[in-house]
């Protein structure tokens, strides 16, 4: 489905390392046949919405029990930020901040920190900003990110710690912590990424430590309560 909640037909279906794909249908339902009983990889290639807006493309992991149907949940896909773009050289040093479309969120990125998934260093990265009620992927900790955020193309790879500051949109008091998360793309779900702090000014929130989940191809913040 996408972002208001209407199927979407023609996203490409593929479980991974089997060589099957499907489509969706009118309805926005898919059927795969699992070659056994085992936890797989499934990969959802969003193509364009009704209004013509590029989708993402992401992954799941889902277990198919043997002779059962095994039923994925509602996977809801939120169009890419047409905006929020920026080509990149992951061979040089660069700060990331896709025209200034999010707000004082930015990310340095040393060279060769980050590759992307055919391995080539040069291309172009989206960010778009996720409602966290749409989040299509499983949070894998406790909590759950109060902003989060959507790295495209799907399997850019981390490779080292980058240094980000996130918006402090909340207008949490200077010194308030924050819960920081990334993207387990081995497991395709949230997790803990570390703690940060938002700055005196006000402005951000930044790590206290080294930011290097497994990847960056979604991410986000939670501001913790003064408790």
């Amino acid at each position: 489905m996408d972002s208001e909640a209407r199927p979407l037909p023609d996203v490409r279906v593929t479980l991974e390392g089997q060589g099957q794909s499907a489509q969706t249908g009118r309805d926005g339902n898919w059927t795969l046949f699992a070659p056994g009983e085992a936890t797989w990889t499934v990969k959802y290639e969003g193509g364009l919405d009704a209004d013509g807006n590029r989708l993402p493309t992401l992954r799941r992991r889902l277990f198919a029990a043997a002779g059962r149907v095994t039923r994925d949940a509602p996977l809801l896909l939120t169009p890419l930020s047409a905006l929020a773009t920026q080509t990149v050289d992951f061979s040089l040093p660069q700060s990331l901040t896709f025209a200034g479309q999010h707000g004082a969120l930015a990310i340095w990125v040393p060279a060769g920190a980050m590759a992307f998934e055919s391995g080539v260093s040069q291309g172009t990265l989206t960010l778009t900003s996720l409602s966290p009620a749409l989040n299509p992927v499983p949070v894998l900790d406790t909590g759950a990110p109060a902003a989060l955020w959507q790295l495209q193309p799907s399997g850019t790879s981390l490779l080292a710690a980058v240094a980000p500051r996130f918006p402090n949109d909340t207008l949490a008091p200077a010194g308030r912590l924050a819960l920081l998360w990334g993207y387990d793309d081995a497991k395709a779900g949230l997790t803990h990424a570390g703690l940060g702090r938002v700055t005196a000014d006000g402005s951000a929130i930044v790590p206290l430590g080294a930011y290097f989940p497994h990847s960056l191809e979604f991410f986000g913040v939670t501001v913790l309560s003064a408790e």
